[in-house]
Formats: structure tokens, sequence, C-alpha cells
């Protein structure tokens, strides 16, 4: 079989390689005729082309000679003057028997003339007369040729009533010398004057006529002769009396049709040339003959005719004969005649190669091929595929095999089933599929288009595809199974959430109030380490919860506008006190071209930074951590941010550094003592994949780790807005810090406000003046000078927004634009106020009627303490169906309630009031945090939703969120320099306690300067823990703060010197408090 289908393949070839060469026989036949077409068509265009410039280039010189006879004879006919004397080179005088003849030189070779006058008897006057006028004739000549392109031709000037007249040049110049020419120039005058005397006198009409020059100047000559006839009206000839009248005649000759010399090659074998008189002056009579202008061919060979196209115009007769023809084409026609051979001997190779390559083995195959058939109907029938052939009409099958009637059975139950099946459009066949269920078998059908016994049909290919479609029912069962699978896991994660969220709210909650209550400092310490350990289970359920709705694709990004300069600084600002707890250093370097709004998702930005700086601070037992933010770059209204976290941790090597990401996975967390589950990096960078960004990490073991996180975000506001100010003098300002790269950011975000803004060096102390000011970074971390001049303190217990007490200003060192605001302050100049902070207001009350629906006994008493907290009335109620009643006897500003309670849960609630009441906000309290849970709440008609534990701030930002326009907003209390006073809460104690507190502050501090005179340790650490008992009731928390600070360096046997300048500004800052507290207690 193979044997036989790689001949038929060679048979193939055979016949397409013949078609080929037939193709390309073809194609060299017509190549063959165009060539021959191509070479004549050369030939004979070459040929027009030569004749069309002889005769225009001959008509040229004919319409010359024309003019230039008329010209001489207007000349000839005007009156002479003979003033001037006669100037000849040379003359000489002939006498015959009957003639006089002179030969003239006239200076010039081409001014020289012959002239025949007849025997008489003149006088030397007439003679230099007639001289005179031929040589005025021949200066004339030589003028006009010239500057004509044609050759100038043989004048005569003959007297027509004599023998007499002259010829220029000299007739001499074609017949020769002596005897022989004084006879030729008195033939040829004759002959003229014969001709003359036949034509009608026309000497007032100036027209010039065209005779054969053969009757001048014999047989054969290739010349014409034009002549005009004149009258000269003076006696300037000086032969008769009268006016003499003259016959001017010009010799044209062909060959002179070039200036310069003939071409090489003559163009036509013979020229018959007809003038517009009718007179043929050159070659054979050619007027009767029935040619236009145009090329003929004749018997002798090729004709042109060329005339001017008018009805009396020249006309010319070219004559090319054969062989000149084909000597011109020579080599064209031999390579026709060679290219015809080839064609022909290939031909013959061709037919020859096709009887023995196609013919014969066709023959030889055709009989093999009737039995393969055979043998291949037979490999049809066995074939597993069920197979059959049907015709249009009738779904007519008329061809199957055995299979296909197993499977589908007989032909008229075959042709019912197609029915309906589009196998045919048009009446042509047409490709498709279909699926049939036949008894129990389910088969997939495929036809074709296909032809049979010469007539379209279809062909129809059935396979049994039951396996199959039971695999495919299994895989449908299976993927049910699984989604309900899924659907059961979110039901379980929502319960969880609920379950362990709710009373997990009562804990942190509870824990939240108390710390409101006044606690002893021991217990305090207790309600820290169990706060800590609550928002570590917290943060583990959350991680958990975002984890899965992470991979549940249940997250959305929540695209808002917001400051990467405020989210770098809030970050960093809430783990300032972790990082100092700790030792460490923990500052940031912003660039200066950060944009002052981007649009993107803050919250998630937020949740990767925190996450960072988490880790950086939990795995960093010494040195600092740096938060760096860069612009990468900017394009098309876009920026690329980048957040990178820089620690001198514990680092990660690398073999840990590839799984980093993966859920659950700790890097030598038992050696470094920490706690966490793994999740937190595995959050960031699947929140970094969703925004479109990339969290990349570098760690070297024992030397730190560097963790970046970049996305492009879009661009609203280019710069950040830089505090205003009316400037009222300069001064410098020195920045000291103990890391470079910290002062020199912190001196560019100063110098886009500001000039004269310098590094700290130990040489500005001597060189620097007393109105210099110097701005310290981290007072605490760097050695104390003496400074006399104005002084700025950046530290992170520090207030946001300035502060001034006897040691200078106090601002927080993580806000940039507080920091320049402060140095402005300093400086004396006129600052604008700073926006009042949410912080401030979050001691406002709000004053609202809020009815809550809760049915959990500890959370309906959490939630009532802390609206109570936020200065709200509650009614509180145990189910939906009491807070619909209560809704309709009562009047209220909001409405808090549990989704999931008895009797009536939040969402029919939440349906049952929007179809009576619109208007009322409605905010769910829920321990479900999936994403579905939220979107639920607002399809019902809820206006916010709220995760449990909630926090006191979480509960006033949703609730004057829903009510706005009813929070009752309180003016902040401000110091008539307009800056924000100290954060104390002495306002809302009574009198008679701010007395007290002011009497008992007063003793505690004079005892505190006498026990640091005396330098007695234990008394400072009493007093300063008395002190700052009496400043947890104003809570002051910067001051608590500090005066922790020194009691735990005292208790860890630092000598008091060395703690005298923290000391000495703590003790300032306490008087300012006092003094104030007293001051506002005497108005």
């Amino acid at each position: 079989m193979k044997i036989m289908r790689s001949k038929l393949r060679n048979l193939s070839r055979s016949m397409l390689r013949f078609n080929s060469l037939l193709l390309y026989s073809f194609l060299l036949t017509l190549f063959f005729f165009g060539t021959s077409y191509w070479a004549i068509y050369t030939v004979v265009e070459e040929q027009r082309v030569k004749v069309n410039y002889h005769y225009f280039r001959m008509v040229g010189a004919i319409h010359e000679h024309e003019l230039f006879l008329l010209q001489v004879a207007r000349l000839t006919s005007a009156a002479f003057k003979f003033d001037k004397p006669l100037v000849l080179s040379s003359v000489n005088h002939y006498i015959s028997n009957y003639h006089d003849f002179y030969d003239v030189e006239g200076g010039e070779r081409e001014l020289a003339f012959s002239m025949m006058l007849p025997k008489a008897i003149l006088d030397g006057q007439a003679i230099r007369h007639k001289l005179e006028l031929a040589m005025k004739v021949s200066k004339f000549r030589k003028g006009f040729w010239d500057d004509s392109p044609y050759s100038a031709p043989q004048l005569f000037v003959l007297d027509s009533r004599s023998v007499a007249g002259f010829s220029i040049p000299p007739i001499d110049r074609r017949a020769g010398r002596g005897e022989t020419a004084r006879n030729g120039l008195r033939q040829v005058i004759e002959k003229v004057a014969r001709n003359v005397r036949s034509l009608p006198s026309d000497s007032g009409s100036r027209r010039v006529h065209w005779r054969p020059a053969s009757e001048f100047l014999g047989a054969g000559a290739r010349e014409t002769l034009a002549y005009v006839s004149g009258v000269i009206p003076d006696k300037a000839w000086g032969i008769n009396s009268t006016s003499s009248k003259f016959n001017i005649a010009a010799l044209f000759e062909l060959d002179s049709l070039y200036k310069y010399g003939q071409p090489e090659n003559a163009i036509f074998d013979s020229l018959d040339l007809i003038s517009p008189e009718g007179v043929v002056v050159i070659g054979a009579d050619m007027s009767k003959s029935d040619y236009g202008n145009g090329i003929f061919l004749t018997q002798t060979g090729l004709l042109i005719k060329r005339s001017s196209g008018f009805e009396k115009s020249w006309q010319a007769f070219y004559h090319i004969g054969y062989q000149r023809l084909f000597h011109d084409a020579k080599w064209s026609l031999l390579n026709v005649l060679l290219l015809l051979i080839s064609c022909l001997g290939l031909g013959y190779l061709l037919l020859r190669w096709q009887r023995r390559n196609i013919v014969d083995p066709a023959d030889r195959y055709y009989g093999s091929l009737i039995s393969r058939n055979e043998f291949s109907h037979g490999v049809i029938q066995a074939t597993p595929v069920a197979l059959c052939v049907i015709k249009e009409r009738g779904r007519q099958v008329v061809l199957q095999n055995s299979l296909a009637s197993e499977w589908v059975g007989d032909l008229k139950f075959v042709a019912h089933l197609m029915l309906d099946w589009h196998m045919f459009e048009g009446g042509e066949p047409v490709s498709g599929e279909a699926c049939v269920m036949i008894n129990a078998l389910c088969l997939h059908a495929r036809f074709a288009p296909t032809t049979y016994h010469g007539s379209p049909a279809s062909l129809c290919a059935f396979i049994d595809i039951t396996a199959y479609k039971n695999s495919e029912s299994e895989l449908v069962r299976a993927r049910n199974l699984a989604n309900l699978a899924s659907a059961e896991k979110s039901r379980f994660l929502a319960c969880m959430s609920h379950e362990i969220r709710t009373p997990l709210y009562g804990v942190v909650g509870t824990l939240e109030l108390l710390g409101l209550t006044p606690i002893s400092q021991q217990q305090a310490g207790y309600l820290q380490i169990i706060k800590g350990s609550s928002n570590v289970l917290l943060q583990l359920i959350s991680d958990i919860l975002d984890l899965s709705k992470i991979e549940a694709g249940e997250v959305a990004l929540n695209l808002q506008s917001f400051s990467p300069l405020e989210l770098a600084e809030e970050a960093i600002r809430s783990y300032s006190a972790t990082a100092e707890g700790k030792g460490l250093l923990l500052y940031s370097c912003v660039d200066t071209d950060l944009p002052g709004k981007v649009l993107g998702d803050g919250m998630r930005v937020r949740q990767i930074v925190n996450n960072l700086l988490s880790n950086a601070i939990k795995f960093t037992s010494t040195g600092k951590i740096v938060l760096h933010l860069r612009v990468l770059g900017r394009e098309d209204g876009r920026v690329r941010l980048q957040w990178e976290v820089v620690d001198t941790g514990v680092g990660i090597s690398k073999e840990h550094q590839i799984n980093l990401f993966e859920p659950f996975f700790q890097a030598d967390n038992q050696q470094s003592g920490t706690n966490g589950a793994g999740l937190g990096l595995t959050i960031c960078w699947q929140l970094s994949q969703l925004m479109g960004g990339e969290l990349k990490v570098s760690s070297v073991p024992l030397l730190g780790s560097n963790f970046s996180f970049e996305v492009q975000l879009l661009e609203l506001e280019s710069s950040v807005l830089l505090p205003r100010a009316i400037p009222v003098g300069t001064v410098k300002v020195h920045v000291r810090s103990p890391e470079a790269d910290l002062t020199g950011e912190i001196c560019h975000w100063l110098e886009m406000s500001m000039g004269g803004v310098i590094e700290w060096s130990e040489q500005a102390s001597v060189t620097s003046s007393d109105k210099d000011l110097l701005l310290e970074l981290y007072g605490d971390s760097i050695p104390p000078i003496e400074w006399s001049g104005p002084r700025v303190l950046a530290a992170a217990h520090a207030s946001i927004h300035p502060l001034r007490d006897v040691h200078g200003w106090h601002v927080n060192i993580h806000s940039r634009l507080e920091i320049t605001r402060a140095v402005m302050l300093s400086m004396g100049w006129l600052v604008e106020s700073a926006v009042l902070q949410d912080d401030k207001l979050a001691e406002v009350p709000l004053g609202l009627r809020v009815l809550l629906a809760e049915d959990h006994p500890v959370n309906q008493a959490l939630l009532s303490e802390q609206l109570e907290r936020l200065g709200c009335s509650v009614i509180t109620v145990s189910n939906g169906e009491s807070a619909f009643h209560m809704l309709e006897v009562g009047e209220f500003d909001v409405l808090l309630t549990d989704v999931n309670m008895p009797v009536m849960d939040g969402y029919e609630l939440t349906k049952l009031v929007r179809s009576s009441d619109s208007s009322i906000p409605i905010v769910a309290v829920t321990a479900n945090v999936l994403q579905g849970e939220g979107d639920r709440c607002i399809s019902a008609g809820m206006n916010a939703w709220l995760t449990k534990p909630v926090s006191l701030a979480a509960l006033r930002s949703c609730l004057k969120a829903v009510t706005e326009g009813k929070v009752v907003r309180l003016g902040e209390a401000t110091s008539r320099s307009g800056i924000p006073l100290a954060e104390d809460d002495a306002s809302g104690l009574p009198m008679q306690m701010r007395k007290l507190f002011v009497d008992s502050m007063k003793k505690d501090l004079d005892a505190v300067y006498a026990a640091k005179a005396s330098d007695d340790v234990s008394e400072l650490i009493f007093l300063l823990h008395r002190i700052r008992g009496a400043l947890a009731v104003v809570k002051i928390p910067y001051l608590i703060k500090a005066s922790l600070e020194i009691e735990l360096i005292l208790k860890k046997g630092k000598s008091l010197p060395l703690m005298s300048n923290k000391l000495e500004r703590f003790l300032e800052m306490v008087n300012t408090v006092v003094e104030r507290i007293e001051s506002e207690s005497k108005k």
C-alpha cells in the first residue's frame, strides 16, 4: 500500500511538473510573440522617429530659404546710395567673346562672389555700382545664415532679360576654376532665365517658386532650386535705362540639412518631395497615390508619408527598403529565431517526457487503483466509526457501513432522524455537527460536504460519546458538590466570625471602658496585658478572614482620594510608642516632590505599610527602622510610589525568602521569640497584586531587611500643600538629629518654605548668633548642647500641633508640615491656624437619640455605655419587633441594630422600617466580616455597617457619617496666639478639684526641686510617681509618658546629673500646665 501510494504521489508530482512546464511553455510562447512584436515595433518606431525628425528639419530649412529669398528681394529692390567707397580685397576680371566675368574677394571668404555681365562698353562707376550691390547681398547672406541652424545655400541674382547676374559664393566653389566655371555660371543663368520666362509674371506678389534642381544642375541631383522675382527700381544695375527685373534663386541641398555634418547612416533609401504647388522637386510624382499621413508596407519596403496636414503643404514620401530594415533589426530577429527553435525543441522533449512519465504510469496505476478501491471499501465497513453518505432529496442514504446500520437502524429511520439537521443550504451540503440519543447510546455526529457519483452529498460520521457524557455528568455533580462545600465554608467563616467576635467584642469593649475608670498603676499594667492579648487574638482572626476573602475574590478595592504623606506619617506615629518602648529609633524619609493627593485604596495601602512596620519592629531588637516614601516616576497623569521599610533586625536568609509570602510561613520565628500566625505578609502580597503593585524583599541575615511596596496611582494633586505664613524677618535654621539622612530630609522640606536652612555642625555653635534657630530631632538621643537662641524640639511623644513652653516649641517629629509650622512660629512669622483634627472633635458630645437593638446582654451593655460616652441618649431593646414598636411611639436620630436576633432579625427590621420611614439612618452591628455581609446590609436598606468589636473612634465616625448635619460641633480651645493648648482635660474637672490639683502639684514640684538639689534619687522616683497620678486625672498623656520614662531611667541606676536637662524640661512643662489651670480657675 505504501509503495502504491508512493507511486501515485510520484505520478501526481510528474503531472504537476508537466502542467507547470505547459504553463511555462505557454508563457514562453507569449514571450516569443511579445518579443517579436516588440522588435518589429521598435524598428518601425525608430524609423518613424528618424523620418519625423528629418521631415521637420527639411520643412524648417525650406521655410528658412523662402524667408531668405524674400528678404534678399526686398533688399535688392530698395534704392541705393553709393556714397561710400567700395572695399574689395581682389577683383579678377576675365573677358570672353560675349561676356565679362568678375571673381571678387570681399575681405572674408564668405563674402566672395562671381559676376557675369554682357559684353558692353561700361564706365567704371557703373561697374562699381554692380559690384557694390553684389557685395551688399553677400554681406546680408553671411549675416542671415550665421544665425541660422542651417547651412547657407548657393545664391543667384540674375537679370531675367539678359544673361547678366552674380553667384554667391562663386560658382567655382562647386564647378572648378577657369573657363569651365564661367561657362557653368552662364549655363545656370540661361536655364533659370528660360524657366522663368515660361511662368506668368508675379513680381508684385513676391512669391517663392520651387523647381527640381536637375533642370539646372543635371539629372540625379539631391537638390532643388527656389527662386523669387524682383525689380531693381534705380539704375544700380546700369545696363538698361529702365529698372531691371531680376530673379533671385537659392539652391537647397538635402545634404545640407545638418549644419555640422551628416548622420553616419542614411535613414531612408529614397525621397519624393512635392511642393505645395504640386511640383515634384525631388524624386517621382506620388501625388496621385492614395496615401495619407502614416506608415505603409509596400512590395519594396516601408513607405512613410509626412505632411503638415493642410491642403497645400509640403508632402514627403520616404522609401525604406526591407534590406535596410532587416539590417537594423538583425540581432532582434536572430534572437527571435533562436527562441522559436528552442520552443520547438522543448515542446518535443516535453511530449516525450509526458508519455514516459505520465501516460504510461497512469495506465499501469489505473488497474491497481480499482483493486485498492475494493480494499478501501472493506476497511470502511470495518472502521469503529459509523459512516454514511446522504443526498439532499428526501435525506436519502445512498451508502453506509455496517456500524451505521447497527447504531442508527434502517435507512428510513436515518432519513427521518436527519430531517431537522442543517446539512444542506441552497442545495449544497454544509459542514456541521449534532448530537442524538438513540436508545441508550449518545452519538455525536459530524457532517461535511462531499461528492458521490458526481452529485453533491454530505458525509456523516457518528462517534459513540456515551462514556464521555457519563463522565461529564459526574464532573457536573462534583462541581455542584464543590460549590456546596465552598458555600458551607463561607457559612462556617461567617458563623465563626459571629461566634468568636461577639464574645471578643465584649472583652475588648469592656477593657476599653475599664481603662476609662480610675484604676491603680498595677491594675493598668494587667489591663494592658489583657488588651494586648485580645488584640493579638483579634488580629489573628482578622488575618484568617482576610485571607479567606481574598482567596474567594470577595475583596474589592475602594478607590478614594488620600494623602501619601499623611498615610506614611500616621503609620509611623501609630508605631512610635512601640518602637520607643524597645529602644528603637523610628523615623521616615519622604521625597519632597510627593503628590498631595492620589486616587487609590488608602485603607489597603495603610494595611500593607502597617504590617511591614509591625514586622520590622517585631524582628528588630536594636538599631533603627526607617520608612522611605519615594516617587519613582510620573507618566500620563499617574505617579509610581514606593513605600520601603528598612530595619537593622535579624534579617532573612535566601532560602527563607523564597517562601516568605506563603500562608503560615514563619522564618526563624522561634529564635526571635515573636508571636504571629505567618499570614501578614501573605495578605500584603495578595493585596499588592490586587492593586497592580509589587511587594519585594531583600535581606541579609544579622544585618537587616528591606521590604518595599510599589504601586502606580492616579495623581490628583501634584504637590503637598505647605503651611502658609507671612514672613517677619529671616534667620538661620540649624537642624540637628542623630541620623544624617533624617537631618538632610527635614532640611529639604524646610527649604521648600523658607531659606537659610543648614545642617548642624560643630562649628555652628561658635559662628551662630542669638537670633539663629535650632531644630532638634530626637533630642533625647543626641548629646545636649548649649544654645542661647530659639529652639524647636521635635520628639515622638510630643503633640502634633506646635506647643510652646519655657524651653521653646514642641512638636511631633512625625509631622513635617507641623515641624515647618513650628519653625515659622519660632521665627515670629504670622502662620495660618492648623485645621482642626478629628481627634480633637473626639471629645465633642454627639447629642444623638439612639435606639439600640441587640439581643446579647454583654454587647447591649457595652454599646450602651459607649454611646453614652459619646454623648448620646440610648434606648435598648432585645429584638427587631420591639425596635419597630419603639420607632412607632418615639423619635430617634439613628437606629443601631444587630443583624442576628430572635423574633425579628436586623434585615427584616430594616425592610419593615423602610416601608414606612425611609429617612432614619440605620447602622448594622455584626460580627460577620465577610464582604457579602456588608453588601447584604446595604441591599436591605441600611446606611452603614460596623463589625465587632467596635471601637469608640469607629462608632463616632460612623454615627457622624450617617447623621451629618445633626452633630453638635464645639469650637476647639486655643490660646491668644492662635496655637492649640496642650492636650489636657482639666476643663471637665470641678472647681474644687482644680484648686486641689494646683495646690498639690505646687507642693510636689517644690519637693522635686529639693530632692534634685540633694541628689535624693529614691525621693525623686516617689515624687514622679505621685505627680504622674495627678496628671492622669487631667489626662495629659505626653506628660504622663515623660514622667514614666524619667522614673524608669532613674530606676535603672542612671546618675541624676546625666538626667538634669531632661528633668528640667519636664518640670518646666508641668509648671506651664499648672499655671494655665490656675489662671483659668481664677476667671
